[in-house]
């Protein structure tokens, strides 16, 4: 199981300790990939000073080519992007009928920058906003079409699609397949207990694209989740999303929790 975090977790002010000094610090850890987080600055010019994270904007195509051989030099993959702009994107507009113009704009720049650093899946969701399963399915079509030029696989976060007002993690798992395009997905964010886990993982056979948790329980036994993600043939990273020191305890954790059974 490879194991990633995201670069966003670290408390470290970003004006001093910026994105490259979060990618050697995962390295050194031993993740093997680090998530990125996609969120505008709020200071739109020179380096970032307030957010960590990354926007499509400050990298031209030498910067992407250049943040994609700092990964290679450390060893380390990018699997993923999460574009957590739609959380503040939804304030300003929680219709998701109006969701085709300039949100529709920013998903497809960001597939863009996925595929320009490497990364094989976006993570994406719709923040607070809510509309009718026509507005939903032709938003997501229209994204995975554009996913799918770029090869690249749209995961939309399956823990809070509730929020859309259409249903649970089934209702989103059964659009995703009516829908039909390999490049669209589910990233699955692991809740309950861990046969709670395992079920989810079961129930996202065929769709799974992406895979997140919090920490790791040290006395919890993964071993129905492993064997779940093993079954539906799931070859992605298990991403921490967690912060703080819990960065550095959860690839101790995953080392040693998270390893499969001896074969028999």
């Amino acid at each position: 199981m490879r194991i990633s975090a995201r670069e966003s977790g670290f408390l470290e002010p970003v004006s001093r300790f910026p994105l490259e000094w979060g990618f050697r610090r995962l390295a050194a850890l031993g993740y093997d990939g680090v998530e990125l987080r996609v969120v505008p600055d709020r200071l739109a010019w020179g380096p970032r000073a307030r957010t960590r994270g990354i926007w499509h904007t400050e990298y031209d195509d030498r910067g992407r080519a250049s943040l994609r051989r700092l990964a290679d030099d450390l060893a380390l993959e990018i699997p993923s992007l999460a574009c957590d702009w739609a959380s503040g994107y939804s304030e300003y507009c929680d219709d998701l009928a109006r969701w085709d113009g300039v949100a529709l704009e920013l998903f497809r720049h960001h597939i863009d920058l996925a595929a320009d650093v490497g990364a094989r899946v976006v993570l994406i969701h719709f923040g607070m906003a809510r509309g009718t399963w026509d507005d939903v399915k032709s938003l997501l079509t229209q994204i995975a079409e554009h996913a799918e030029r770029r090869d690249v696989v749209v995961g939309v976060e399956d823990n809070i699609w509730h929020r859309t007002g259409l249903g649970d993690r089934d209702e989103l798992r059964a659009l995703v397949r009516n829908i039909g395009n390999r490049s669209l997905g589910v990233y699955v964010h692991l809740s309950g207990d861990v046969d709670d886990q395992a079920r989810i993982v079961a129930a996202s056979r065929g769709v799974i694209c992406g895979l997140h948790s919090g920490e790791l329980d040290e006395a919890t036994d993964y071993r129905p989740v492993l064997d779940a993600l093993q079954d539906v043939e799931y070859d992605g990273h298990w991403c921490f999303e967690v912060s703080g020191a819990s960065i550095d305890a959860s690839i101790r954790l995953a080392r040693r929790l998270l390893q499969p059974a001896p074969a028999r």
